[in-house]
């Protein structure tokens, strides 16, 4: 139980010692880009799952909520044929 609490407080520490090192700001900058390249990613998983469903790009982009020519873009990059 004590070792528990002592590597806890250590993690602490050291994370104190990373924001103090590289700044708050910057550390919240990483994560706020880190969060939208997985956000990115997942929006590409959901357009390519769909394509292969041969869902169109009309209904893609309404479900997904983003521009047809994206969706497009993302097709072609992935070598998928496209129907509207």
């Amino acid at each position: 139980m004590d070792t528990e609490k002592e590597t806890v407080a250590d993690v602490e520490e050291s994370d104190e010692w990373f924001y103090n090192y590289f700044g708050r700001d910057n550390i919240a900058k990483v994560k706020e880009e880190v969060r939208e390249e997985t956000r990115e990613e997942e929006r590409r998983k959901n357009i390519l799952n769909m394509l292969r469903l041969h869902c169109t790009i009309t209904v893609i982009g309404e479900a997904l909520q983003l521009p047809n020519d994206y969706i497009i873009k993302v097709a072609r990059e992935n070598n998928i044929p496209v129907s509207d």
